[in-house]
């Protein structure tokens, strides 16, 4: 072979992430350059740098070691973090890097869902409070009052959701006006699976009013009203006349409106009362009043309604039911003026929920499945439906397939994933979402997957049908839509085995984690501002089950883990359930370096016994103690005995970062060099605060030196920032590889590669 000359290949930075092995090829792509073969347990920063991730801080075990669990993010503000542990038919609670204890037992309450639906829950925050939803169950609502007084409950509608009114000649007949009672109706229309339905259940009324002659200082009786009303007067009078309400019952009564009048004034309004209330006139009497004046309030709702729950099935024309609503029934006589609840086990409930322009919707029924509902605005539990721009308001998407809605986002408008397509639901001309203002468009037709979307600044990223793919819905004011590019196009063995939980963290990167069916923890760097999408993968020791992230108002954000790792247990290897947290990485002193995965840090006086190991019983660990490596022992008895003694030592499972870029196959000399012959002779490393690693070929693996003749020979060389120069006696091929690995607990920061290599040809 006769060489062609010596080449440089100079790689200052990574953030392209791990490429799929189909581009190895690909040397004309713009990101070829910047990515990598394989990234593994190594970060990418925005601005080029590869930096090995933290390790993961054993924080205690999960309630059942032979169940799964999701973690869910609690954020009431900057100071006040929880992470919840949902589990089978429980939930338990972390804060500030600790289990919840009460009584020096963990905290939890009791949840109704079950191990198997736990990565269906969607959820949103408002507040202290959280709504839960599932279409196997009612909604609900968990609320905090402590730390250690968390509550979940059934969300108490104060007006439920409900289908529409019936429109055939069925009557339904109930027993009595309050309390338990009996509805018979007049065909077939229950089932056993109505146990739990609500129904809305109205009957026609008699012209309903109250009047209070304006001829003395006095109140009215009281009136009922759900619903309209109209308050006038009439005659004239001098006075000071109040409109009054009260929620309990007539006990206390507030001012609403009030009216005066020096015999020159009369009134004529209307009014709508959203909830169930008790009304009344108030005089103040000024003594003068001509023609008998009045002032009267009157119904102008030509029926009373009121709402029971179905508590027994007895047969397809009779249930037993209790009346929810105060006031109780009208009457006790047949009407076929009724309608059935929304939501219930026969009708499904909603699986997908947000929060938008002040209102909570939910879609997704198993009955109504392209169905959205929005409560009032303001009133996250009234779905009474009415004609100002602030009522209730049910919009069914008309798309051409029954397909589920799976997720809702709210953005500059309602974005909707559905199993076919995604969609755009608004006001016209960027105003406000109502009833009778509804805009809505198909944006695309990739479909979805049941996994709750998420909002990341401005776009919305979500995952595709079958879970593999994530595409970024962003808006484009060229188009005047939505497009939704795929984030996995040039990394899609990263995410083959699909996504099944996700989290997003902002500082001090933006990455947008995910875990894989497979049970693999896999990263985004997003930056979209910046042209930053690159992926990399953390295998562990374990399979990681779920992830969450909080934020802590400190220069970095919280990343929490649920995985599954194995540890000895009656003389075999056990499954076991762990919650663990990710460092911060936030060190100054190399003693305090942490990359190894649940690990636990004694620090103390100096001794040779590092107990509390009884999580990796059994299993090899790796100890960095005083900022030295010391050679990797297994737990017995939950301990380990150093071979010198330490006052800091960071203990648990090692872990491997691999970097290795893509093949040598573009030069800017001879252009593309595909197939032909190449040999690495030399290669410069440019570090930040690094020591320990290894580099080779993938058949040859040597240790980077980094002690000098001038370092203590008793203690651990410093962390390293500079050039390492290498000479890489590698072997003449087409395919000349440079791996970087980092196996020991400490820390690895890659700047930049300069690669100097020869071709050859015939």
């Amino acid at each position: 072979m006769a060489q062609r000359g010596q080449s440089i290949r100079n790689l200052i930075s990574f953030n392209a992430g791990e490429l799929s092995p189909l581009l190895d090829a690909r040397t004309d792509i713009d990101k070829y350059g910047k990515g990598c073969r394989q990234l593994q347990n190594a970060l990418l920063e925005t601005y080029g740098a590869v930096r090995r991730r933290p390790g993961t801080r054993f924080v205690a075990e999960a309630k059942f070691s032979n169940r799964k669990c999701r973690l869910l993010e609690f954020e009431f503000s900057v100071a006040t973090q929880f992470i919840i542990e949902l589990g089978h038919q429980y939930m338990r609670f972390y804060k500030d890097g600790a289990q919840v204890l009460l009584s020096g037992s963990p905290y939890e309450i009791v949840s109704p869902y079950l191990e198997a639906d736990l990565y269906a829950v969607q959820l949103v925050q408002i507040n202290d409070i959280v709504y839960l939803v599932h279409g196997s169950y009612a909604p609900r609502k968990l609320s905090r009052l402590a730390d250690t007084n968390w509550t979940i409950t059934e969300v108490d509608y104060t007006n439920p959701p409900l289908l529409d009114e019936n429109i055939t000649t069925t009557t339904i007949t109930p027993s009595a006006l309050t309390g338990n009672i009996t509805l018979t109706a007049s065909s077939a229309i229950f089932t056993s699976a109505n146990v739990g339905s609500v129904y809305n259940i109205s009957h026609f009324r008699a012209d309903e009013r109250v009047s209070k002659a304006i001829n003395s200082t006095g109140s009215s009786g009281n009136l009922r009203i759900s619903g309209s009303y109209r308050f006038r007067t009439t005659g004239t009078w001098s006075a000071t006349i109040r409109l009054q309400r009260s929620y309990d019952n007539g006990t206390t009564f507030e001012t609403i409106r009030e009216f005066s009048s020096g015999a020159d004034s009369n009134y004529d309004i209307e009014g709508l009362e959203p909830f169930d209330a008790l009304y009344r006139i108030n005089v103040t009497y000024d003594g003068y009043e001509v023609n008998n004046p009045k002032a009267i309030l009157e119904l102008t709702d030509i029926y009373s309604t009121a709402y029971v729950k179905v508590t027994a099935f007895t047969s397809t024309t009779v249930v037993s039911a209790t009346v929810t609503t105060a006031k109780g029934l009208y009457g006790t006589t047949a009407t076929r003026y009724w309608s059935e609840g929304a939501w219930s086990p026969r009708r499904g409930y909603p699986s997908a929920i947000a929060v938008f322009e002040q209102r909570i919707c939910y879609a997704g029924t198993s009955h109504q499945p392209q169905t959205i509902r929005g409560s009032a605005v303001d009133d996250y539990e009234n779905f009474k439906a009415g004609t100002d721009d602030t009522s209730a308001f049910t919009y069914t998407l008309a798309a051409q397939e029954r397909n589920s809605i799976l997720w809702l986002v709210a953005q500059r408008v309602l974005l909707v994933g559905t199993t076919a397509g995604e969609w755009s639901i608004g006001g016209s001309n960027d105003t406000s979402l109502t009833a009778s203002n509804v805009t809505v468009r198909r944006q695309s037709n990739y479909g979805s997957s049941p996994l709750q979307a998420r909002l990341i600044n401005d776009v919305v990223l979500y995952t595709q049908r079958l879970g593999n793919k994530v595409r970024e819905m962003t808006f484009s004011y060229e188009k005047e839509g939505y497009l939704s590019p795929d984030l996995t196009l040039l990394a899609e063995h990263i995410t083959e085995s699909g996504i099944i939980d996700t989290a997003f963290q902002r500082v001090p990167q933006s990455i947008y984690w995910g875990i894989t069916a497979a049970g693999q923890l896999i990263g985004m760097t997003y930056e979209r501002d910046q042209e930053v999408v690159g992926w990399h993968r953390h295998p562990s020791q374990g399979l990681f089950e779920s992830i969450s992230v909080v934020s802590t108002g400190a220069g970095h954000d919280q990343i929490w883990v649920a995985v599954k790792r194995q540890r000895m247990s009656g003389g075999v290897m056990t499954d076991y359930r762990y919650i663990e947290v990710f460092d911060t990485a936030e060190w100054t002193d190399k003693a305090d370096c942490f990359y190894v995965d649940s690990g636990k840090t004694y620090s103390g006086g100096s001794t040779s016994t590092i107990t509390g190991l009884a999580h990796l019983e059994g299993r090899l660990v790796s100890i960095l103690a005083n900022g030295s490596v010391q050679p990797n022992k297994t737990v017995a008895n939950g301990q380990i005995t150093l071979d010198t003694p330490a006052t800091k030592a960071q203990v648990g499972l090692p872990y491997e970062t691999i970097i290795e870029p893509m093949r040598l196959d573009s030069d800017p000399a001879a252009g593309v060099t595909q197939s032909q012959t190449k040999r690495i002779h030399e290669v410069s490393l440019r570090l930040n605060n690094s020591l320990g690693l290894t580099y080779g070929d993938g058949l040859t693996e040597r240790h980077l030196t980094f002690r000098k003749t001038s370092d203590p020979m008793d203690s651990s060389p410093p962390l390293f920032t500079g050039d390492k120069e290498i000479e890489f006696d590698g072997d003449f091929d087409v395919d000349p590889r440079l791996i970087i690995k980092q196996a020991q607990p400490l820390p690895l920061c890659l700047l930049a590669i300069n690669i100097k290599y020869s071709i050859t040809g015939q």
